[in-house]
């Protein structure tokens, strides 16, 4: 039976996600997972060390009741990525990207087309099949291509189908203001939000955990308050609950940071009614710039 979605409470989810990241780490690309799969990463995270569980015991445990309501189900694993192809080509205007960016295009559909063939290449039998943790289930990832935005896998448990997941890849700084929603973000923050994303190493059972690097918590939020679409008011919802089980929900409201980091730097000015909705929703005082944010503000 395939599923309507995945979360990575699926376990065959995880084990794509886990293994994508391992070999983008091992070719060297700087990466985060965002979107969808990132909420639900920083929502398992801080739950299985609120409860003290692993996974599997979280799914088992009825007094927590169904993982479902607290991860938004996706069939899309959303990472981005920074390639050194494109280093050259920040800054230059459209129409000389026109001229020079064809070739570094071709460059990285190359090594993602690379990636995507390991994962096929480096299975027990050499065509997408790996055992699961604990050898009790035998996962299977059948390539999907036909250009970028077709990439993904058809995905299998013990010779089932259980549905589809696709790749949703991010290249460099132009596909985050290029997004809908994204325009007036600065492009800055591409590369500054894959540089200091967090490693969560998460415990599936007593003998395996798997790491997802992510969006800071901080930056997450930023981009789901600026999109502001109905799946990102779900994802917003659940990341919260998820910090304020940690205690992590803004520690110092009166300055809208968490680890020190801003949230109103991110989003003021271009987004200041967003953020205002989201301050109001969840009972925080919007308080005036700082010198410090004024300043920096004053220089974007």
């Amino acid at each position: 039976m395939e599923t309507r979605g995945y979360t990575l409470a699926n376990d065959e989810f995880a084990f794509l996600a886990d293994l994508f990241g391992k070999i983008l780490i091992e070719k060297d690309i700087p990466h985060v997972i965002v979107g969808g799969i990132a909420t639900q990463a920083h929502t398992l995270d801080r739950m299985c060390k609120h409860h003290n569980r692993d996974v599997s015991s979280l799914v088992s445990d009825e007094s927590i009741g169904n993982l479902d309501d607290y991860l938004r189900a996706t069939n899309a694993l959303d990472f981005a990525l920074r390639f050194s192809e494109y280093d050259t080509l920040e800054g230059k205007t459209d129409w000389d990207l026109k001229e020079s960016s064809g070739l570094a295009h071709s460059k990285v559909l190359r090594r993602i087309n690379e990636i995507c063939d390991a994962i096929v290449n480096r299975g027990i039998d050499g065509e997408g099949s790996y055992l699961s943790c604990g050898d009790e289930h035998i996962y299977n990832f059948k390539l999907e291509k036909g250009g970028l935005k077709k990439l993904g896998f058809r995905v299998s448990v013990d010779d089932r189908p259980t549905g589809s997941i696709r790749l949703k890849l991010s290249r460099w700084t132009k596909d985050l203001t290029g997004e809908e929603g994204l325009k007036d973000f600065n492009p800055d923050f591409y590369n500054q939000f894959i540089e200091e994303g967090v490693n969560l190493k998460i415990p599936y059972s007593k003998d395996c955990s798997r790491v997802f690097r992510s969006l800071r918590p901080i930056d997450l939020l930023a981009v789901k308050i600026a999109l502001a679409r109905p799946k990102d008011d779900m994802d917003i919802g659940n990341l919260v609950n998820a910090l304020r089980l940690t205690g992590e929900f803004f520690t110092a409201p009166e300055s809208l940071r968490v680890d020190g980091y801003s949230l109103r730097e991110r989003l003021v000015p271009c987004y200041e009614k967003q953020l205002e909705r989201f301050a109001s929703k969840y009972g925080l005082n919007l308080p005036p710039a700082s010198k410090i944010e004024r300043a920096r503000l004053a220089n974007r």
